[in-house]
């Protein structure tokens, strides 16, 4: 008998348990099961809704005296940082630099009573939030420039980039016009044979993602035009020196930057072109 009631006193002490668990009012949660269950909520920052991600939201805290048990509402203090890509000032490389946003302060959290359990509510509300922002320096790490004359032409040849040429025109005026060692270019007069093409000097460009190359070049366009204002169609030869800016670009990534051409400057004396 002593035996039997012992045991009706456990079970009838684990219902207890069970059935004021259930009814309980207060709030099961931890910092870490509040910050999972926030992520994917919206939040207004600056005017704008947000979707707090897990890359943006990087801490949620809250005590147990922040807990309204009657509506349900919890006080939680958060930290968010949000970069802004190339919105900051331009820094030694030319390259503008990323905005770090970083908001802290104390949100409400609603919870509601759904078949006995406490379920996060839909709207986040904002109590109040402190910005400031901070500039994330975007640099490109600095490759060695190796290209030969070889690799220089490879890329004027499918580079957008032209040379400008003055020709006479009919009645004694030197015009200019754009000759590219691109063949598919549209609008320049097309490069068709190449009697010099050194690399004079390389020197620092403006910044330290580019580089200057001096080049000394004799070669021949052709001019087909039928309202030609020139002296005559046919072949033209052009010689002097010019200046190629090349430019560290990223490829994708930062894993594959390369040497690419930025701009090629020949305002130091544009090349006479001669009819052949």
């Amino acid at each position: 008998m002593k035996l039997q009631n012992k045991l009706l006193f456990i079970v009838g002490a684990a219902f207890f348990v069970i059935l004021l668990t259930a009814c309980s009012d207060k709030i099961e949660i931890s910092n870490e099961s509040l910050k999972k269950q926030i992520i994917g909520k919206s939040l207004s920052l600056q005017g704008k809704e947000v979707e707090l991600t897990s890359d943006i939201l990087k801490s949620v805290k809250y005590d147990d005296q922040d807990i309204e048990k009657e509506s349900g509402n919890v006080k939680a203090v958060i930290r968010i940082e949000q970069i802004e890509a190339e919105k900051g000032s331009k820094n030694k490389q030319n390259r503008l630099n990323h905005l770090k946003h970083i908001y802290v302060g104390n949100i409400i959290v609603p919870f509601h009573k759904v078949d006995k359990h406490w379920v996060i509510g839909d709207t986040l509300k904002v109590v109040k939030l402190e910005h400031k922002t901070s500039e994330i320096e975007n640099l490109l790490k600095i490759i060695p420039f190796e290209k030969s004359k070889e690799d220089i032409l490879d890329d004027l040849s499918s580079s957008e980039q032209s040379i400008s040429v003055k020709l006479e025109n009919v009645i004694g005026y030197k015009s200019e016009r754009k000759a590219s060692f691109n063949s598919n270019q549209s609008g320049t007069l097309p490069i068709t044979k190449i009697h010099k093409f050194e690399i004079a000097d390389t020197s620092e460009g403006d910044t330290e993602i580019e580089k200057k190359v001096s080049v000394d070049t004799d070669f021949d366009f052709k001019v087909d035009d039928p309202r030609n204002i020139y002296k005559s169609n046919g072949f033209y030869n052009a010689k002097g020196p010019f200046e190629i800016v090349y430019q560290i670009k990223e490829n994708g990534n930062e894993d594959k930057l390369r040497w690419e051409i930025k701009e090629i400057d020949d305002s130091k004396g544009r090349l006479i072109a001669t009819n052949n």
